[in-house]
């Protein structure tokens, strides 16, 4: 039995358009399709799918599914309760989330870790700048152990340069939470009249 796909579109629309999904076209929440609207073609994301038995009406099918990475379905509710929070159509956060998207990835963060070796020469600025990384409950790029350490960051090169200290690159995380829709500061607004 073919489903039907309400795919949500950036564009000032009330709704979710509903299309029916092609058979052999699988189709999951968050995908990214081109549907068609109109006499052209449109970049959505399926907001929802559902069974087309006894659907009256003959649906123009999804026209491709494209390869992007789909939306998680979280970020998909999240963007319809948006809409119905801020009293406006889905298309605007949608149109908000698909240029986050388009956003470079965050820089990797560097890091400064011990590695157990000791200096050449031990100085009262180098003692300084490894009781500082033993001391730090989060890891320190090279320029903020420095600063922490208030030493020249010639000091923490030269560290390095001799083995005591190593710098890692690792992918910065990306920051995004899962939004709590049912948290009481995030529930739908309640209208008194006055």
């Amino acid at each position: 039995m073919a489903r039907i796909a309400a795919v949500l579109l950036p564009l000032p629309l009330p709704e979710a358009f509903d299309y029916a999904e092609p058979e052999g076209m699988v189709l999951s929440v968050g995908d990214h399709v081109a549907v068609p609207l109109g006499p052209r073609m449109t970049r959505g994301v399926v907001a929802s799918l559902r069974d087309g038995a006894g659907h009256n009406r003959p649906l123009k099918p999804v026209a491709e599914k494209l390869a992007f990475p789909p939306l998680p379905a979280s970020v998909v509710e999240f963007i319809n309760w948006a809409a119905r929070y801020a009293v406006e159509s889905p298309g605007y956060p949608l149109a908000m989330a698909l240029r986050g998207l388009r956003s470079p990835p965050p820089k990797p963060i560097r890091r400064t870790l011990a590695t157990g070796a000791a200096p050449v020469r031990s100085t009262a600025a180098r003692a300084k700048v490894l009781e500082t990384l033993a001391a730090s409950p989060e890891p320190l790029s090279p320029p903020d152990l420095a600063r922490a350490a208030g030493v020249s960051s010639g000091v923490v090169k030269s560290l390095d340069d001799e083995g005591v200290l190593a710098v890692e690159t690792v992918a910065a995380p990306d920051g995004l939470v899962a939004p709590e829709i049912g948290r009481a500061s995030c529930r739908e607004r309640v209208w008194i009249p006055v």
